[in-house]
């Protein structure tokens, strides 16, 4: 769970994961009595995607959709941020900058993170591995993000053809 101070690390399990060690991040490991009190920023959740729908079904319950977006960020995990905390409406934000009138807005993306910044954006641009609403919500699906999806949308640009 992310707060504005810190990244508290909820489990029941050891998580002696190398990417802890690489975080830029403060963060502690805790249990949830910990945290109950805390404003979050985000809540993350990771696990098998099975257990995962079973949380978020549970969630939803506790009227989670009522105060959060909420969808994958990858095949194992799942983010509730608020409802106006995304990156669909920080592009909103950006377009509305008056020094960003009149510029085309152009969004690369591959998972439920992405989905409404490509949306929001004039053209969004789905990687080829994307999860496949994201790749509904793209105007354009390109190579994966192992062929270098960014280098690809600088050769549409290059070439003209967005």
């Amino acid at each position: 769970m992310f707060t504005a101070e810190v990244c508290y690390v909820v489990s029941q399990i050891n998580l002696e994961d190398p990417l802890w060690e690489k975080a830029t991040y403060e963060h502690i490991f805790c249990p949830l009595s910990e945290v109950t009190d805390k404003e979050w920023l985000k809540i993350m959740v990771h696990g098998e995607p099975a257990l995962i729908r079973q949380m978020v079904a549970e969630a939803r319950k506790m009227g989670m959709d009522e105060i959060s977006n909420n969808f994958f960020a990858a095949d194992v995990c799942y983010e509730f941020v608020d409802k106006e905390a995304s990156k669909g409406h920080m592009l909103k934000y950006l377009r509305q900058l008056p020094e960003n009138r009149g510029r085309k807005i152009i969004a690369q993306g591959d998972y439920g993170n992405d989905t409404f910044m490509l949306q929001m954006a004039d053209t969004g641009v789905a990687s080829g591995n994307a999860h496949e609403d994201t790749k509904a919500a793209a105007d354009i699906v390109g190579v994966t993000c192992d062929e270098h999806l960014a280098a690809y949308v600088i050769g549409l640009i290059d070439r003209g053809e967005i």
